[in-house]
């Protein structure tokens, strides 16, 4: 069973630090894994888990109110793959993880080996799979139908899973008619007896059931504001001529960067096309910038405080343009207060690509203008010196898989600061060899 470079590196560790593990759905799908991968480990063996996850690259993500779930992020620009890991020490069901199984040993010790993968033992994986449907989701997806049916063959009524369960079966109830439904497709009919099934496993650990739901019910309402503190998000300035590929790659990153992404557009020199009368006012144009600008720029302090990224398009650094025209000496003056109104973003990127090469794909200035305004746009590391460029005569995926890469390895830092520093970046060529132009 083949799976994605990552996690069979995660795997390969585990097996080599003698972690008891085993993924617990979905191993047929974990070359190219579309949501989290859900394991199960030893509750001995975690805080290795923690430490072997760390020297992998994966960046524990803040979770409360989620019982045993500890999630792991990372990402993969040869491939472009996000991987999450969902890890937990208990199988535990229910909307606050309070309905617990004890089944945890019994699970870990029947797994079996699938190449480089540790699987639950088909019983173990049936019956968890079906629990998750009925007390974690509360309805059978499309997705989790045909799993359960290819393993329905090979369900136990006497499992260890399945004992449990028959001590909470509702009257009517057993493993065996669980098992019969499945097999007749009859998802309504489960469907229907979950809410009774939650209720009986209350009753049977009460105390302990209604002890986890508080705590975990509290920890959850608490989660968005605690995560809102640890998930603070980062800025990131995009910078360049006309035409180089800032807005296309804002939109690339929209759509594919982890975290929610927003885009305000910092732009000094833009014209509004409509402007209400009464301030066609000499020189309001010019003394209504910087309130303008900052507007925009408290804007993004706020998305950033709900755990969102900010893409600025453009950045007050235009301002560190030369000035053209009359009254130079005066712009210059206004220009340098425009530069610095503003504070750094945690990210600067100037998008660097010859300027025949941004005239073919916009051609609004002739090439020797856009070539002087390149140079213009690189002189600017001399004062601002945490400026990244990128190349971006590339192919988009290529110039957006470098800049996920930069900006996830920032978040690293931010988001695990035990690491201190960031880890190597990947070259411009090494990136542009994974996607063809």
């Amino acid at each position: 069973m083949m799976s994605h470079s990552m996690l069979r590196a995660v795997f390969q560790a585990f097996d080599a630090g003698k972690i008891s593990w085993c993924v617990l759905r979905g191993e047929a799908e974990l070359e190219t894994p579309s949501g989290d991968v859900d394991l199960l480990v030893a509750p001995g063996d975690m805080r290795r888990v923690c430490l072997i996850l760390d020297d992998l690259g994966f960046v524990p993500l803040p979770a409360w109110g989620r019982g045993s779930h500890r999630f792991f992020l990372s990402y993969h620009p040869a491939t472009d793959q996000w991987i999450e890991l969902d890890v937990v020490t208990e199988l535990a069901y229910g909307r606050y993880a309070a309905l617990r199984t004890y089944a945890e040993a019994d699970c870990l010790a029947r797994r079996r080996r699938l190449g480089d993968v540790v699987a639950l033992d088909r019983d173990d994986a049936f019956w968890t799979l079906l629990l998750h449907c009925l007390l974690d989701k509360g309805s059978f997806a499309p997705r989790h139908i045909a799993p359960l049916q290819a393993l329905v063959s090979e369900a136990q009524a006497d499992g260890p899973l399945a004992r449990m369960v028959n001590t909470v079966c509702p009257p009517g109830w057993s493993p065996a008619r669980m098992i019969e439904c499945v097999q007749r497709s009859e998802w309504t009919a489960l469907g229907l007896v979950a809410s009774a099934l939650e209720a009986a496993w209350t009753r049977r650990d009460r105390v302990k059931a209604w002890r986890r739901t508080a705590i975990n019910r509290i920890m959850h309402l608490l989660e968005r504001p605690l995560m809102l503190r640890q998930r603070h998000g980062l800025s990131v300035a995009l910078l360049g001529p006309d035409g180089v590929g800032k807005s296309t790659l804002t939109a690339n990153l929209q759509g594919s960067f982890y975290f929610p992404v927003r885009s305000v557009y910092m732009g000094l020199w833009q014209r509004k096309a409509r402007r209400v009368a009464w301030l066609h006012v000499p020189g309001w144009e010019i003394a209504s910038r910087p309130f303008v600008i900052w507007g925009r720029y408290l804007k993004a302090r706020f998305h950033q405080a709900l755990g969102r990224l900010v893409i600025f398009d453009r950045y007050t650094y235009d301002a560190l343009l030369p000035p053209s025209g009359s009254f130079i000496w005066l712009k210059r003056l206004y220009f340098w207060v425009l530069a610095r109104m503003c504070p750094a973003p945690d990210l600067v990127f100037v998008l660097d690509a010859p300027g025949e090469v941004i005239y073919r794909r916009k051609d609004e200035y002739d090439t020797v203008h856009l070539e002087a305004e390149r140079q213009q746009f690189l002189k600017m590391r001399e004062c601002i010196p945490q400026i990244q460029v990128i190349d971006a005569n590339r192919a988009a995926d290529a110039v957006r898989i470098d800049v996920v890469n930069r900006i996830w390895q920032r978040y690293v830092v931010r988001l695990n600061p035990a690491k201190g520093k960031l880890a190597p970046q990947l070259s411009s060529d090494h990136i542009g060899s994974m996607v063809k132009r």
